[in-house]
């Protein structure tokens, strides 16, 4: 018997396979197309550990509060047992309606008992969701977990970027995914892993992290659902059991080694790569340091006010972006070192805290907002938003908020100005808000002065 017949052999498979693959399931690649505008579906499973289930929760109340998944169905699963919090709890958190719930008892990996074919953790939620989906027609669904719940992964940045990384390229990247499916790929994700020793699939790939997209029918018939592996990491390793390499698309993180995802010092470089990854997002122009979420919150954040002033214009992308997308008010800015391919219309060129330099943007003023992306030194940023406060403005808005490795690798302290605003704001008046996509890098606070 070859290698590869043994290993079909050993697979201890949910579902048996008992009749066969409808033509809707045969491997299709993209050579099929389908319309952009299908339902979207949405897959969930929570496992709740108290203090780390709920970001996720967060996003997901956000995603569905987006509409992006209005006209498909939503099933979400949770697996509870005494050292998780409970599934009520949960359902509040998200607090949607027309959803429909899988709830059962968590049976751990650990203590699985494998050779019965019983069904455990992530697997007693995913395939009687899949289940459900049968006969849904032509349709995308999306899958993922509240991941980062394991004792070595709960309290981990590394996987807490990983995690927020996939949100960012999969889940708010939903228009994208299905554009590629409907192209005729069968499966969109990021971070593609190959040749796995941990994860042994029929095609030797998967998507590390399990946050994915497919084209529902190819896995999903009117009588069954493609099986899957009971094994430990059998959801991950769906998608590569089923599909070729070539047939799955990779959003972004392609040939990505497994252990890197769980070191926060290999994560570093994909931390920049996904800087860069969202700046194509932006649609072209000056390249751009925002998180494209984060961009959006702050455009609402300004909307319909005047003239703002950006502190740290860099590359002169914030300004072009937000002009192009319909702001009326006039935009003044200031950089000590601008990219020569700046073309912000008011520049002002030198260094913020000069007197020189501030009498300048004094004299184009008065400001309604100010954005401080400057010295992302802890005494940088504190001058900057003294600076900020004696222009009068109604809001002022700090980027790089967020306190993580990869600003501490590149000396941002911006957190530690922030931390203080927000803790004396209501002793003058302020009012703090703040939208933290993560990934590593970027968040913005904004403090509403009057």
């Amino acid at each position: 018997m070859g290698l590869k017949a043994l290993w079909h052999k050993r697979q201890p498979w949910s579902v048996p396979v008992a009749s066969p693959v409808q033509p809707a399931q045969k491997t299709v690649g993209r050579m099929a197309r389908m319309p952009a505008d299908v339902p979207r579906n949405l897959v969930w499973h929570f496992y709740p550990v108290p203090h780390v289930w709920q970001w996720h929760a967060d996003n997901l109340r956000e995603l569905l509060s987006s509409g992006a998944f209005d006209g498909g169905r939503v099933i979400i699963g949770i697996s509870t047992d005494g050292t998780t919090d409970t599934a009520q709890e949960v359902e509040d958190r998200i607090g949607a309606s027309g959803i429909d719930w899988i709830l059962t008892d968590n049976i751990n990996h650990d203590a699985a008992p494998f050779a019965s074919g019983q069904r455990f953790g992530e697997l007693q939620t995913a395939i009687p969701a899949m289940e459900m989906l049968r006969g849904v027609g032509e349709s995308v669904t999306f899958y993922g977990h509240a991941k980062g719940v394991r004792p070595h992964t709960k309290t981990s940045e590394a996987v807490r970027v990983w995690s927020e990384m996939m949100y960012e390229t999969v889940m708010f990247n939903a228009d994208f995914c299905v554009d590629k499916i409907s192209e005729g790929y069968d499966f969109v994700g990021s971070f593609v892993t190959g040749n796995c020793p941990q994860f042994r699939t029929r095609y030797s790939w998967h998507y590390s992290g399990t946050y994915y997209a497919f084209r529902t029918r190819r896995m999903v018939s009117e009588r069954l659902v493609l099986p899957y592996q009971l094994i430990y990491g059998g959801t991950e390793m769906w998608p590569g059991n089923h599909v070729a390499r070539q047939d799955a698309y990779c959003v972004f993180a392609d040939s990505s080694p497994c252990i890197r995802q769980y070191d926060i010092r290999q994560m570093l470089y994909v931390t920049d790569q996904q800087m860069y990854w969202e700046s194509s997002r932006f649609g072209g122009g000056p390249h751009i340091d925002q998180h494209y979420r984060e961009f959006l919150w702050l455009m609402n954040e300004i909307s319909g006010m005047g003239r703002g002033l950006i502190i740290g214009s860099n590359h002169g992308g914030l300004e072009h972006h937000i002009l192009s997308r319909g702001y009326a008010g006039e935009i003044v800015s200031v950089d000590i070192a601008p990219k020569p391919t700046n073309t912000a219309p008011r520049l002002i060129i030198g260094d913020s805290t000069s007197e020189t330099v501030q009498q300048q943007v004094r004299d184009c003023g008065p400001y309604d907002w100010v954005f401080i992306d400057g010295d992302h030194s802890e005494h940088g940023a504190r001058k900057d938003f003294e600076f900020a406060i004696s222009l009068s403005p109604r809001k002022i808005f700090f980027h790089d908020i967020l306190r993580s490795s990869f600003h501490l690798h590149h000396g941002c302290l911006v957190d530690i100005v922030w931390a203080d605003v927000k803790k004396s704001a209501s002793s003058f008046g302020w009012s703090v808000r703040e939208k933290v996509v993560g990934c590593g890098w970027g968040g913005i606070g904004a403090v509403e002065l009057r």
